[in-house]
């Protein structure tokens, strides 16, 4: 009975009014478009990671502000109703909308085409206005040009500047400009080799339209990022930035908890708050704690409501395995040791990111806005300074903990080459077949890392934690079990491998390997799985070498 009178749930619904239409969950950040009102800022950016509510929030705007139908009746019952100057604004004022989240071609040639197709789609809206004797043939002619896709690719730089000036001959009213996901294009053409050609047009095409534009009312604008390079953002009539470590707008991005307990209550799974809070909780921003609003309503979703990992199956990783993959050997070093400790120290966070010729703080930074790290306490603009001191950053939840993994257990794979005979011999305990192949591949491809003696442990740790993260296996790293701290223990329903690493002292292998065994037994790090078949695994590890023995308890091998 309580099902039938649930609010549906839209997975990726992104357009506010198929939302209210359909009676579909929708949780209310309609003061969003009051605080927009009654900002200064002629232009903002707000920068978010993917699947947080950025093309629905843009969507919510343009049906609040567009004067050519009557949409009030989308927020009845919805905050915005209460605020003062409602009627001033609601449906008042021409508006411009285009998300370029679909321009993520392997060309730059393939973006244009796809760009002109998203422009005429917008002038087609406002086809009508042509109807007016208004405006003048050169106007009349670019028009057409970009309706019939005609136009050269120069006149596309200033499309947003000529149609928002056209309107507002029309209207007399100025104009809303929302652009979302503008950094997508710039993302992709970084990826695949045209990023100077892509920076330098971004700049024309946005520049057009929010600097100096004397039609524009305010622009919105949203994306992962803010980028530098080529001047993109320079001049712009008033900038406000809102990324992730702004206090400003942070609460409309996202879930609150208190949202996240009113949905819970309305489900009748408030006792999976807990679970729920430790898998999809954890971002701060600005001084706002914030839940995976992608994660949380696919939860719900979920007719078995299973908290597992929603978010790291919606792709965009794609900038960031690079960025790692590119990155020296430190940064790897670092990335490698946040897998096992959930936090990294001493970070000066990148306001501005070139992706051309990234330093270690951009990295860190690109992790945060991209939604992999958050500050584990607020951050005020005294971090920008240069010589500020650093700050830490720590793994927001589980679920990201475990898209890392993947992004880690991939690195190996692409990079170490195909380990499938040694993911068999995991699941079908074949330690002999292991052994082998685990020296095999660390003579073999720990010399493409140019692997030193203090980077050995990193490497090995590393290694061993993409291999099992790729065998299905539960991961616990440096937990606590018995009286220490083993090196990595996965586990699933039949096998438990308990792996200690140890550097080899005095180039002695077998006294190695003595003693992580003795560590093992001694300090009982079986403890918690006597109901499986434990296998004991020791790896002692000079540089380049290594060695690999095995003992099994409850089982024959």
């Amino acid at each position: 009975m309580l099902e039938k009178e649930l609010s549906p749930i839209t997975i990726g619904g992104d357009d506010f009014k198929v939302l209210r239409d359909n009676g579909a969950l929708y949780i209310d950040k309609t003061n969003f478009i009051m605080d927009l009102i009654k900002d200064t800022a002629v232009v903002t950016l707000v920068s978010r990671p993917r699947r947080f509510g950025k093309t629905l929030n843009l969507s919510m705007m343009r049906y609040f502000f567009d004067i050519r139908v009557d949409y009030s009746y989308l927020f009845n019952g919805l905050n915005i109703k209460e605020f003062d100057k409602y009627n001033e604004y609601v449906n008042k004022y021409p508006v411009i909308s285009l998300s370029l989240k679909e321009c993520k071609q392997d060309s730059y040639d393939d973006f244009l085409k796809e760009l002109k197709d998203i422009v005429a789609t917008v002038y087609f809206e406002y086809k009508y206005i042509l109807d007016k004797d208004l405006y003048s043939v050169a106007d009349k002619n670019y028009f057409n040009d970009i309706l019939s896709l005609s136009a050269d690719i120069s006149a596309y730089k200033k499309c947003l500047l000529i149609l928002s000036r056209m309107l507002y001959q029309y209207y007399e009213k100025e104009v809303y400009i929302f652009l979302d996901e503008y950094d997508a294009p710039i993302q992709a053409g970084w990826l695949n080799d045209y990023y100077d050609e892509i920076v330098l047009f971004m700049q024309a095409f946005m520049g057009s339209a929010f600097k100096g534009n004397t039609a524009l009312k305010q622009g919105l604008i949203t994306g992962v990022t803010r980028v530098s390079g080529a001047d993109l953002f320079s001049s712009f009539n008033n900038l406000s930035v809102c990324s992730v470590i702004e206090t400003k707008y942070s609460q409309y991005f996202g879930f609150t908890k208190e949202e996240v307990i009113s949905m819970l209550d309305k489900y009748n799974l408030s006792d999976q708050y807990n679970a729920i809070k430790e898998m999809y909780d954890g971002y701060l921003f600005g001084k706002t704690n914030i839940y995976n609003p992608w994660s949380i309503l696919s939860y719900l979703n979920d007719t078995e409501h299973t908290i597992k990992p929603y978010w790291v199956n919606t792709g965009g990783t794609d900038i960031v395995k690079r960025v790692i993959e590119e990155s020296d050997i430190g940064i790897k070093q670092q990335f490698d040791n946040l897998i096992i400790t959930k936090s990294i120290v001493d970070v000066v966070i990148s306001e501005n990111l070139s992706l051309n010729n990234m330093n270690d703080n951009d990295i860190w930074s690109l992790l945060v806005y991209a939604g992999y790290l958050t500050p584990i306490e607020f951050i005020d603009s005294s971090y920008y300074v240069e010589g500020s001191r650093g700050i830490t950053l720590r793994v927001p939840n589980m679920e990201v903990g475990y898209n890392l993994k993947v992004i880690i257990s991939n690195w190996f794979k692409e990079k170490i080459g195909s380990k499938s005979s040694l993911s068999i011999a995991v699941k079908e305990c074949d330690m002999a077949s292991f052994k082998k192949e685990f020296e095999r591949l660390v003579i073999t491809s720990f010399s493409y890392y140019d692997v030193t003696e203090t980077q050995d442990e990193y490497f090995y740790h590393a290694f061993v934690l993409g291999l099992m993260a790729s065998s299905s296996f539960k991961i616990e790293s440096n937990k606590e079990v018995g009286y220490g701290r083993p090196d990595i223990i996965a586990s699933n329903e039949e096998y438990c491998y308990i792996f200690e690493l140890k550097k080899c002292e005095n180039r002695s292998f077998d006294k190695t390997i003595k003693q992580a065994f003795k560590q093992i037994e001694e300090k009982k790090y079986n403890i918690n799985y006597q109901d499986k078949k434990i296998i004991k695994i020791a790896i002692a590890f000079d540089k380049k070498k290594c060695k690999v023995e095995y003992r099994g308890e409850n089982i024959l091998i």
